[in-house]
């Protein structure tokens, strides 16, 4: 039964986020039963991970989070209004996400260098945590993020995705429905924020779930991740399977964090 929930969820999640879409002290170890947060290992760089729109920490990163933290620290948070962390009417901009993830890592004495792992919207407030903290951040994997235009194009091409998208949200707390609200502002506030120049690859699912004829876009998340990639300096890399290509894929992502951190924090 539990499986067969966990899969529900990340079915719902792929179809909203893509159909639609130095030496630290050793951390404490997160409680088993705690699924607000992982936080694991004690190596370096610190790996930070940030989970998209409807999903959680747990659901979006359980597959590759033991095959790191043996050789990195490992942390991730439920944002406010996901499992049970609190939410007081905060606003949900992403430069205030970014705040909270990183007074989470202060809290937990997660020391930098940090590498940012964000997976579809997780992956927008990963750039925002980029470039708010440069000093601090090596590196950065998006896996599959959303991109700018995204609602705009789905509501000119699949108007009932996005008839679908709403309703689906119009049941949702609070918090992630202020998620859902301002996403489609995010890249705008991104352009006020000065570049990453830290190592920084992109990964792109080419399959979409839940889309009637999904070829045009296909082709222009594929086309606007490409402009994403190429800003970062580097090249997109596709892959064919789901939205989750973490858990689809788990080596494929732990082998991308490696050339990461080889590259950046262990100067090979």
């Amino acid at each position: 039964m539990k499986k067969q929930k966990t899969n529900r969820r990340e079915l719902l999640s792929s179809m909203i986020c893509v159909a639609l879409l130095s030496t630290a002290s050793k951390p404490a170890v997160a409680k088993a039963f705690d699924r607000n947060a992982i936080i694991e290992g004690n190596g370096m760089p610190s790996l930070v991970f940030i989970h998209g729109l409807d999903s959680d920490i747990f659901v979006s990163f359980k597959k590759i989070t033991p095959l790191l933290s043996p050789r990195y620290t490992v942390a991730g948070f439920n944002r406010k209004g996901y499992g049970s962390v609190k939410y007081s009417s905060e606003e949900r901009s992403g430069k205030i996400i970014a705040q909270e993830i990183y007074q989470n890592l202060q809290d937990n004495n997660i020391k930098p260098p940090y590498i940012i792992v964000g997976h579809s919207l997780g992956g927008v407030y990963a750039e925002f945590f980029a470039k708010i903290y440069p000093q601090e951040t090596a590196g950065m994997l998006l896996i599959d993020p959303m991109i700018e235009g995204q609602w705009e194009f789905l509501n000119s091409q699949y108007p009932d995705a996005i008839s679908m998208m709403n309703l689906i949200m119009a049941f949702k707390s609070k918090p992630i429905r202020k998620e859902y609200e301002l996403s489609g502002k995010l890249h705008k506030e991104l352009k006020t924020l000065p570049p990453f120049y830290g190592k920084t690859l992109v990964l792109y699912s080419n399959t979409v779930q839940g889309l009637a004829n999904p070829d045009a876009f296909i082709a222009y998340r594929r086309k606007v991740l490409t402009e994403l990639a190429n800003s970062y300096n580097t090249q997109l890399r596709v892959f064919t399977c789901g939205h989750f290509i973490q858990n689809e894929q788990p080596q494929d992502v732990v082998n991308a964090i490696n050339e990461i951190a080889m590259v950046t924090v262990l100067g090979r």
